[in-house]
Order: C-alpha cells, then structure tokens, then sequence
C-alpha cells in the first residue's frame, strides 16, 4: 500500500507544478510546492473520512471548471472521430 500511494503522490506533485510553471511561470511552481507542503502537513492530522470528503469536494469543483472551459470553448473543439 505505501508504494501505491507514494507513486501518486508523486504523480499528482509533478502534474501539479508543471501546470503550476504553465499558469505562472515566474512563480506557479515556488507556490504549489509551499501549497503541497502545507496541505499534506495540515491533512496529515485529520481523520481519513474527513479527507476523502474534502477531496471529492476539490473533484467536484474541477469537474465544474472544466465543464465551464468545455462550454467556453465548445467552438473550437473539434468532437468529429474523423481525423
């Protein structure tokens, strides 16, 4: 189990601050590392369940903002499977 969870965690640290690096080149990556930090030191003391509800939250949220980048730009995607 420690290895499974450690390769997502580690997963999860390199998309994060290259998407970090892409939003804010100068300082994305400096900001999500202090954020990462924070977090997994804050979580750290909480009870599994209250975590898992805070994570679905957070997923939640996403989903919501990438339905509204779809949305935004549902001109310019091209859905067709022809290539």
């Amino acid at each position: 189990f420690f290895f499974a969870g450690f390769t997502t965690i580690t997963g999860y640290m390199v998309v994060g601050m290259k998407c970090a690096k892409y939003l804010s080149p100068k300082f994305g990556e400096k900001l999500y590392f202090l954020y990462a930090c924070v977090a997994f030191m804050t979580f750290s003391w909480y009870d599994q369940t209250q975590v898992v509800l805070m994570m679905s939250a957070s997923a939640g949220c996403l989903v919501m903002i990438n339905l509204m980048g779809i949305i935004k730009l549902r001109n310019q995607i091209d859905f067709s499977s022809k290539k």
